[in-house]
């Protein structure tokens, strides 16, 4: 009997992830993407047409299976039924749980003959699914035709007609999606880190949460970091056509392939939960509940928020991971963005992901971190370019501010260590970089710069060969000097003084 792909794919992700900056909400939506490849094998019925799929890659937003038909017409009796069930506006799974429905997504679905080679049948059937979703709906139409007065007041783009749902604004209308969302939101999370990691842990449940210090910093003396989040996007390099190679090998290398990513990330995840979760370091924690927020999980991409003086500890425990993926290494381009709490999570996480393409046009492969700090509510996603030179000289190649991330764990070792000693001349390290960027502003540039370095190369303690080991790790560029600057205010240890 031939065997066929059926590919579904959730597609115009912008009005499911992006649509709002309110947190439960993007988090209902992302859960709702990686979990449904799953609940579409729990809920298509009959349970005759499930038994039938046999996944080969679910992950994201994305669901690979094969099955077997008698010919054409039969396969899209199978296509057609899923696509029923993604667009049915309730569900239920076997024990009688309401689901969230995956209408308020927009999927698409098809089907193809597998071939050989099967990766070329594999690229008929995603050309299909982009031709399929040029002719769908940008937003799903589920729940669009309520009577309202009034927009969804978080989405503003679908009428509002479920009140009481947003603390303080009891009266304000959302969206039956957004609604939804919201409330899977809250309740699959804590569903999903249990699942990889096997214990009941608790989370914060909003931004301003994660961000909080002050059951850490004595009263009156919170740390600058206080109200600061860091956004760290992970994105693996060449994924894709590492996918596409095990694919023209038959349908269970890639198989194994998607297994082997999904797993390495888990493991990832359950590293950064045992470390948080750890007795004796309640910086991770406030008031017992874990700041640590998902926002992407799927495929090779990932979008973890944590508090702003974890933003390098993350990236430590990342890169300080080995990335093996059956047998074969692989590499990440990350990008990292230190930010207030306030500030719109949306173009937050763009920047962070441009980053990530900044790092990944870098590091051609290799392992590499590019990171911006935003002082206030700076919003620099239309003129990136322009920012990431403004402490440069003129014509410098800003590239050099891309870190190499196979050596992060060994600088910031050494970053830590000048951030813990009060005595390191900082003010020094500002004279440095100023006249670094402008020396035409300096009578003696040169003076200048070799009083600076002397002082700081000389520093008390372990500070001074700290300093010059940073140095060398950026090859005794004067780049290092701009990250020991930015990098630094994030680096100190806070102490608690409410466990």
């Amino acid at each position: 009997m031939p065997q066929y792909y059926l590919r579904v794919e959730g597609v115009n992700l912008g009005n499911v992830l992006d649509d709002t900056d309110d947190l439960s909400t993007r988090r209902g939506g992302g859960l709702m993407l990686l979990n449904a490849a799953e609940q579409l094998l729990k809920t298509l019925t009959p349970i005759e047409l499930s038994r039938r799929l046999k996944p080969v890659a679910t992950g994201a937003s994305i669901g690979l299976f094969t099955f077997d038909a008698a010919g054409e017409s039969d396969a899209q009796v199978l296509r057609d039924a899923v696509r029923d069930c993604v667009r049915r506006g309730s569900l239920r799974d076997g024990n009688g749980r309401e689901l969230l429905p995956l209408s308020h997504g927009t999927f698409v679905v098809d089907v193809a003959p597998v071939g050989e080679p099967p990766d070329e049948s594999h690229e008929q059937i995603v050309a299909r699914n982009r031709w399929r979703q040029l002719r769908e709906p940008t937003v799903s139409l589920a729940g669009l035709w309520h009577a309202t007065g009034a927009a969804c007041y978080l989405d503003r783009v679908r009428p509002g007609v479920t009140p009481g749902l947003l603390p303080e604004r009891e009266a304000e209308l959302v969206s039956q999606s957004v609604a939804d969302r919201r409330s899977y939101g809250r309740g699959a999370r804590q569903r999903f880190y249990p699942a990889l990691d096997g214990r009941p842990l608790d989370f914060t449940d909003e931004f301003a949460e994660i961000s909080d210090r002050r059951l850490l910093d004595p009263p009156g003396h919170l740390q600058p970091t206080h109200d600061k989040l860091a956004v760290f996007y992970v994105d693996g390099n060449k994924f894709g056509e590492i996918g596409r190679q095990e694919l023209r090998k038959g349908v269970d290398k890639y198989q194994a392939w998607s297994k082997g990513v999904r797993e390495h990330h888990q493991e990832i995840l359950r590293k950064l939960l045992t470390v948080a979760s750890a007795e004796g370091d309640p910086s991770w924690r406030n008031r017992g509940a874990l700041r640590l927020e998902t926002l992407l999980w799927g495929g090779d991409e990932i979008i973890w928020v944590v508090p702003a003086w974890k933003g390098w500890e993350l990236a430590k425990l990342f890169f300080g991971h080995e990335h093996v993926i059956n047998d074969r290494p692989v590499t990440y381009a990350c990008g990292l963005v230190f930010c207030h709490t306030k500030a719109p999570i949306n173009n937050i996480v763009k920047l962070a992901r441009r980053l990530g393409d900044v790092a990944k046009d870098a590091g051609k492969g290799k392992h590499r971190l590019a990171y911006e700090v935003l002082e206030s509510f700076d919003d620099i996603t239309s003129d990136l370019d322009e920012h990431r030179v403004k402490w440069l000289p003129a014509g410098f190649d800003p590239v050099t501010q891309v870190v190499d991330a196979t050596n992060l764990p060994e600088i910031l070792r050494n970053m830590r260590v000048i951030a813990g000693d009060d005595d390191f001349p900082t003010r020094q390290l500002y004279r440095l970089c100023q006249v670094w960027r402008t020396p035409e502003k300096f009578e003696n540039p040169a003076a200048t710069e070799a009083s600076a370095l002397k002082r700081l190369r000389s520093s008390g303690g372990e500070a001074g060969p700290s300093f010059q080991t940073v140095e060398a790790a950026f090859n005794d560029q004067p780049v290092a000097w701009l990250h020991l600057l930015q990098m630094l205010p994030y680096l100190a240890t806070p102490t608690a003084v409410t466990p």
